[in-house]
């Protein structure tokens, strides 16, 4: 049984140095979002998309943490204008990035 317990220590700590180095490199995108549904949630992954949605995004009510939830019509007017501004914007589940060509 230890023999099993070292194999688990050894995959999480694998998993952990993973994670340190995936989060030292830059995000693949600015702004992340996510369909919920009838509500749509914003997520800044990057400093200018953090940046970009605080200068250019009025509702501030409407933030959760760092994420921003806002209905479907509104989040396409805030992707277009953040693409058009040149953020790298993904969509969660299709992880596709849309961006100024």
């Amino acid at each position: 049984m230890r023999a099993k317990d070292a194999g688990a220590n050894d995959k999480q700590e694998s998993h952990k140095a993973f994670m340190r180095r995936i989060a030292r490199r830059k995000p693949a995108a600015d702004i992340l979002s996510t369909y919920n549904g009838s509500i749509i949630t914003l997520q800044p992954l990057s400093d200018a998309g953090r940046e970009w949605i605080a200068e250019n995004v009025d509702s501030v009510e409407a933030m959760n943490g760092e994420a921003f939830h806002c209905e479907y019509r509104m989040a396409l007017d805030i992707l277009e204008g953040a693409i058009a501004a040149g953020m790298r914007c993904m969509d969660s589940t299709s992880g596709r990035i849309a961006e100024v060509a």
